[in-house]
């Protein structure tokens, strides 16, 4: 009642009181939160569009706006790092009440808001973080409200505490994810999780898994399949949580593994995505939070990669061609993956900030979201998935057909139930420029950025179908209409959509459900290459050259095999380990 009153006291004109500064105390909000859930716990979710200017948590301007401003690494390492311990503790205390926060940060187009500083508090405490770069109302504020109604309303979980056990020969070395800090053992504080939360674990293999062990008085001997389970390895975790009733519950996982003494039977069954979230998410850890330069980080995840390669050319494969690279089948993609993730923002070359058009704090808010995101969602940002939406098949964008032997002939409920079936995704091309016809409209899904890039020869009607035009702002008569995405926001005045249209739209709907960390859709022209927009969209097709790293996927297939060589003849395994073991920085 009394937030009531004032806000009646406000529109009434008695507002006097909340025009003394117009200064940013964003630190206070939150610590003004903190305290306000420590009896009772809680979700907050804060939003920034500027330096906190006063009160605690202040903040200093740090360097410019543009990573190009930076100058050096050794400057770069030093705005990647904590202006401030507050954001920090900050974090711990909300911890320490089962509180949890998710940063929103919106700047506007010259502002800095401090990330790498700020965003320390949502990890601290197990919440997620966006940054909304270059903020405009017109542009980003339906991929804001997705992001914020996404966040509240898929909260599943209170007062979480998360035990990971292990079969003796195993060993949890290290967590990495946003997260409490363990209070003993391989527990873990989450005090509120929802349903894209991800917890990465680093398993290490400390003794001999072949010998015969009781797992536990429960687990009896055979199963359906024969297999005894208490010869297996076994990794099992436990959530004991709150359910948004108010509900305590308990979820335990347990996953029995197949032991193997051949290293090609391991490489057959390795898991692309998981074996590119781990390297992801070690080398962001180690930018943030172990002072490691980016160039470093981005070499020891390479360099990890090389050497698993070649362990698998000196140990497994069957042929012995020096001219020719071998790689396993389940990791095939992992060359041009690793070359996708060197060319994300979090990992592209520094000199390239002035090209590209990115800054410190995309940088560093590009770091902590990978420390939060799912392996599939790593997997896009590494080589993103490209659609020609001019040239759709036939059932792409339509729903799957429901299992219709459990509907019998009742088409009404057929027709109900199929509405809530997913949407037909059309198969991605290359990520590179020779997939592209000059007519193309390209849909591109980057994991955290989505992307229209319009050829300049596509039929006015196909532009009609998949693009808004907004008339300029009142204040900028001169400039050109503004474009988004149709389906993304509603915008009165519409055009009707064709048939093509409306699957393109629900293309486009699938596809943002399946990625909680957008915090970008944005539409370029395919214009000439120096062009501006095509400097900024260059990137999202990893196989071309340049893009933040400067080699196509041909020339680091080339250098990736020179390396795998190199290794046979130079004492170089060690240290490549050595860079790699350096970037533990996980709980």
């Amino acid at each position: 009642s009394a937030f009531l009153s004032s806000e009646s006291s406000v529109s009434q004109g008695g507002d006097a009181a909340f025009r003394t500064s117009s200064l940013n105390c964003f630190g206070a909000a939150l610590k003004a939160a903190q305290l306000a859930l420590s009896d009772i716990g809680g979700k907050v979710f804060a939003m920034s569009t500027n330096l906190c200017q006063i009160g605690v948590g202040k903040l200093e301007r740090r360097g410019g706006v543009s990573a190009a401003s930076i100058g050096s690494e050794e400057r770069e390492c030093e705005l990647l790092k904590a202006s401030s311990d507050f954001y920090d503790k900050l974090g711990a205390e909300f911890t320490e009440a089962y509180s949890s926060v998710d940063i929103f940060l919106l700047p506007t187009s010259g502002s800095q808001v401090d990330a790498a500083t700020v965003m320390r508090t949502a990890r601290a405490c197990g919440g997620h973080t966006y940054l909304f770069s270059d903020f405009q109302a017109w542009r980003d504020a339906d991929t804001f409200a997705r992001s914020l109604v996404r966040s509240v309303t898929s909260v599943r979980a209170f007062d979480a505490m998360i035990r990971v056990r292990v079969s003796a020969g195993l060993e949890c070395s290290e967590y990495i994810g946003h997260y409490g800090r363990p209070r003993s053992g391989h527990e873990i504080i989450a005090p509120v999780m929802n349903k894209d939360s991800c917890l990465s674990i680093m398993l290490s293999h400390e003794g001999d898994l072949t010998a015969e062990q009781e797992r536990s008085n429960n687990v009896r001997r055979g199963n359906a399949s024969g297999v005894d389970l208490t010869t297996l390895p076994c990794v099992q975790v436990a959530v004991l949580y709150t359910d948004p009733s108010g509900q305590r519950r308990i979820r335990v996982h347990s996953s029995f593994l197949t032991v193997s003494t051949s290293l090609a039977d391991i490489f057959k069954v390795a898991d692309v995505d998981c074996v590119l979230s781990l390297l992801a998410k070690r080398s962001a850890q180690a930018a943030l939070f172990g002072g490691l330069g980016i160039s470093k980080a981005r070499d020891a995840f390479i360099g990890k990669s090389v050497h698993a390669l070649f362990v698998y050319r000196k140990y497994c494969a069957a042929s012995s061609s020096t001219v020719q690279l071998i790689l396993p089948d389940a990791l095939k993609v992992l060359p041009v993956s690793v070359l996708g993730l060197a060319k994300s923002v979090a990992f592209r070359n520094l000199s390239s900030a002035n090209a590209y058009g990115f800054g410190i704090d995309d940088r560093a808010a590009s770091l902590f979201q990978i420390g939060w995101a799912s392996p599939s969602t790593i997997s896009a940002l590494a080589y993103p998935r490209v659609y020609l939406l001019d040239s759709l098949p036939e059932n792409a964008g339509d729903h799957f057909e429901p299992n219709q032997s459990l509907y019998g002939s009742d088409q009404e409920q057929l027709a109900i139930v199929r509405e809530s079936e997913p949407v037909a995704i059309p198969n991605s091309v290359s990520a590179a420029t020779e997939s592209i016809a000059p007519s193309s409209l390209v849909f591109v899904d980057r994991g955290t950025e989505l992307a229209l890039i319009v050829s300049p020869q596509i039929s006015p009607e196909l532009a009609q179908d998949a693009l808004i035009t907004l008339n300029p702002h009142p204040d900028q008569s001169n400039q050109q209409p503004r474009l988004l995405i149709r389906g993304t926001i509603s915008a009165p005045g519409e055009a009707p959509k064709s048939e093509l249209g409306e699957r393109m739209t629900k293309i486009v709907e699938r596809i943002l459900e399946r990625r909680p960390s957008v915090c970008s859709i944005r539409v370029f022209f395919k214009g000439e290459p120096e062009s501006a927009d095509a400097s900024i969209y260059q990137p999202l097709l990893v196989e071309d050259k340049g893009g933040g790293f400067g080699l196509g996927y041909l020339e680091f297939l080339r250098y990736v095999h020179r390396k795998i060589m190199d290794q046979y003849s130079k004492d170089s395994v060690l240290k490549e380990l050595l860079m790699w073991d350096k970037l533990e920085q996980g709980y």
